[in-house]
């Protein structure tokens, strides 16, 4: 009777252990992305979006739960400390750039780079070339950004044919706290003007 229950136990375990496991991009073969290619495409992003010289480690696997109705490939952007740097979702059947954000304290001083409109909107449109969202889509329309002061950040709505993007930019540095395009903007409150 140990024997049975010890068998079932070890099946058990191997068969939860499996399901926690990542998923690897060889048990998915309608992908039409690999893992490769989503970190090949992350690695200039991620540097973009740290500080100069930082040394960077970097992390993809499929996304739990969304291998059956919409995959989606997670990156990790870490420093040599493992320090969470920055985090990039990427569709795995377009490989298209869902969401970009940055993880650590972008500026501690006071002075403000984006005091007006026109620079947040500058700004925005420098990072839609930098993370490549301009290649994919022509003629962007940078909506009226709207600042928060509480948070010191400018929040700017872009749009294009078939494409959107929600950029927040931090007022101090101009670094984005975070991107999000078609796949992640109708999850916010926020709407465009």
């Amino acid at each position: 009777m140990k024997k049975i229950l010890s068998g079932i136990g070890i099946f058990l375990l191997i068969a939860c252990l499996r399901h926690m496991l990542p998923v690897s991009p060889q048990a998915h073969p309608a992908l039409r992305t690999t893992a490769r290619q989503i970190l090949d495409q992350s690695e200039p992003l991620c540097a973009a979006l740290t500080p100069s010289g930082a040394s960077l480690q970097l992390a993809v696997q499929l996304a739990p739960g969304t291998e059956a109705v919409r995959p989606i490939w997670n990156v990790e952007c870490t420093d040599r400390y493992g320090q969470d740097m920055v985090n990039l979702r990427w569709s795995a059947d377009t490989g298209r750039l869902l969401s970009a954000g940055t993880q650590y304290v972008l500026s501690r001083g006071k002075t403000i780079q984006l005091a007006n409109e026109r620079q947040a909107r500058e700004a925005a449109q420098s990072w839609l070339k930098t993370l490549g969202l301009t290649a994919d889509a022509s003629h962007w329309r940078i909506d009226r950004p709207r600042y928060l002061p509480a948070q010191t950040t400018w929040i700017v709505p872009c749009a294009s044919t078939g494409q959107h993007a929600l950029i927040n930019l931090d007022a101090r540095s101009g670094l984005p706290h975070y991107i999000l395009t078609n796949g992640y903007i109708r999850l916010l409150p926020f709407r465009s003007h």
